[in-house]
């Protein structure tokens, strides 16, 4: 045993307690992920060659103690023509903007894919990490999302 040894116990019957009262005590902490972001874009302006420097550049450098940059894009309008569904196991989405920066959402969930098919323009703000894409001899800046939430979405564009 030493100075900073800490340890608790509780009897099993209770737990639900002990779970009632900590959810109790907890209720007003907001539990939404937090990310610290490195660059912030807004959705008409996305820097593709910073994309591509943190994307490939960057690899060697983190590792513990220096974390991978996260990149925010701000109220990115996606019109449906811009969005590609691959599909195989698990979905994958592929917005191609205007700024020439692909933004992949590997995994997605069913509501996801639907999200960009039934509406004409979805506007979204993400958060995300950046990479090199290699394929066919030419390389191009992509944003991988980790998380994003919809701000609008309209069924009709004129």
């Amino acid at each position: 045993m030493h100075a900073n040894a800490f340890g608790l116990s509780l009897k099993v019957d209770k737990i639900d307690d002990f779970i009632a009262k900590t959810d109790e005590k907890l209720k007003d902490i907001e539990v939404e992920p937090l990310y610290y972001v490195d660059f912030i874009y807004s959705g008409d302006h996305i820097n593709g060659e910073e994309i591509l420097e943190i994307g490939s550049a960057g690899q060697d450098l983190w590792g513990q103690d220096v974390d991978e940059p996260f990149v925010a894009v701000e109220k990115l309008k996606v019109k449906r023509s811009q969005v590609t569904i691959y599909s195989k196991k698990d979905d994958t989405i592929k917005i191609s903007t205007n700024c020439g920066v692909d933004i992949m959402k590997f995994k997605a969930t069913a509501a996801e894919v639907a999200l960009f098919n039934e509406n004409e323009i979805v506007t979204i703000t993400l958060v995300g990490r950046c990479n090199a894409n290699q394929w066919g001899g030419k390389t191009t800046p992509q944003i991988f999302i980790e998380e994003f939430q919809v701000d609008n979405k309209l069924r009709y564009d004129f």
